[in-house]
């Protein structure tokens, strides 16, 4: 985030998946003292817990809804405030990451098109006398900084929420080879099982083998193997295949960010002894973008 330079003043972080609120919270940590930060923290669960108590600088808020029924634009701290928008998650599993993707990048973006479109002109009339438009719009508001979710549970995801359904479809693929990819994709995390094996053998759990039981345990018991493939494909085989089709679904979403002007890409933010689970999806608005919001 650093890198992407989304760790300065003025940003509101929007944190899907929210939990027990902790990537906010070591967010907030790392942010020390930067000035007029806000954070949104998206959980259908009711849920607070005692790290709340801890936010005494910044703006916390919880919102206890469906990221699916979730409109950014008609939060009252969006409407009163001016602020770019950071989209966040751990671990943000299956098709959760494409509501995500879907409320920044296509609900709250286009909401708030029309709605700037005057403002921002206004802005321009006052502010920049003589400045070319583009210039000055580029430098006063983007909707969305940056999204930075870390990617998992894939065989979660659902066709009807994918945002890559435009990228299956060009490439001759539907929602019948959707369903077996996302299936396959367990295969990549099939060594999830042996170190749990291992783990509960020698009676030791950290808290990176509880953080596995706790939120892929279903991972874990999916189609790791199928009796039709038996004997056909080795353990080494199946995970790369796993590893293929979860590429495979990331590379949607990825063309679906690029169509709408932003810069993304997938990193591997650990190593995956810590966690099979390793993917980092970020994006940010790419220049011409920015510019083409004031045309």
């Amino acid at each position: 985030m650093k890198r992407l330079h989304l760790l300065g003043p003025g940003n509101c972080f929007v944190e899907f998946g929210a939990g027990r609120g902790k990537l906010s919270h070591w967010l907030d940590i790392a942010l020390q003292d930067a000035q007029d930060v806000h954070f949104l923290l998206v959980e259908r669960a009711s849920t607070r817990f005692k790290v709340d108590g801890k936010h005494r600088k910044s703006y916390f808020e919880r919102l206890q809804v469906d990221i699916q029924h979730l409109c950014l634009s008609k939060v009252p701290l969006l409407v009163e405030e001016n602020l770019s928008l950071i989209g966040i998650g751990k671990h943000l599993c299956g098709a959760a990451t494409d509501l995500a993707l879907r409320c920044l990048v296509d609900t709250y973006v286009n909401s708030r098109a029309e709605e700037k479109e005057g403002s921002v002109t206004k802005r321009i009339k006052i502010d920049c006398p003589g400045q070319k438009h583009s210039k000055c719009a580029a430098e006063n508001w983007s909707p969305i900084a940056g999204i930075v979710i870390a990617l998992c549970c894939h065989h979660r995801c659902e066709w009807r929420h994918y945002v890559g359904q435009d990228f299956f479809t060009r490439v001759g693929l539907g929602p019948i080879e959707f369903n077996f990819f996302k299936r396959m994709t367990s295969w990549a995390t099939c060594g999830m099982r042996e170190r749990r094996t291992k783990t509960s053998r020698s009676g030791i759990q950290n808290k990176g083998q509880r953080n596995i039981d706790e939120h892929d345990q279903d991972n874990i018991n999916t189609d790791c193997s199928l009796d039709s493939l038996q004997g056909l494909l080795t353990m080494d085989e199946r995970k790369q295949i796993g590893h293929l089709c979860k590429l495979l679904i990331d590379h949607g979403r990825i063309e679906y960010l690029q169509r709408r002007g932003y810069e993304a890409e997938l990193q591997r933010y650990t190593d995956s002894s810590v966690s099979l689970e390793n993917v980092l999806l970020t994006a940010v608005p790419s220049q011409s973008s920015l510019s083409s919001i004031t045309t």
